[in-house]
């Protein structure tokens, strides 16, 4: 009986929260070198309402496993991104301490990011 009990519990819990927890996605990842500067545009889908958490990562090349947190982008990075197109992220290798571009690879991630969080 409280098993039964439990797991009706669970299932009606993930019920009520499964709208929130929908898939996102990044689309259209473009970049382009200006002036020192990478700018990175792209599309970002997921329910309208929610807000993201939008990740940039950096690798040196293609064999290095070592990934690095751009921490100094700037636009349509950090908390609160809202899903829609052409998303833009300013980031300056330099400032992480990168001087050398060549062979620089990037990548995005989203999560769905918490309630109340702020864009930085």
């Amino acid at each position: 009986m409280k098993t039964t009990v439990l797991f009706l519990t669970i299932i009606s819990f993930l019920m009520l929260f499964s709208p929130i927890v929908q898939a996102q996605k990044i689309t259209q990842i473009k970049s382009e070198i200006k002036d020192g500067t990478i700018i990175i545009t792209y599309n970002l889908h997921g329910p309208e309402k929610q807000k993201f958490l939008i990740s940039l990562y950096a690798f040196k090349n293609s064999e290095d496993l070592d990934e690095i947190e751009i921490t100094s982008a700037k636009g349509d990075v950090g908390y609160g991104v809202k899903p829609g197109k052409k998303k833009k992220i300013i980031w300056n290798p330099s400032n992480e301490g990168i001087s050398d571009m060549q062979n620089i690879k990037f990548s995005l991630q989203a999560m769905a990011s918490g309630v109340g969080k702020k864009k930085k």
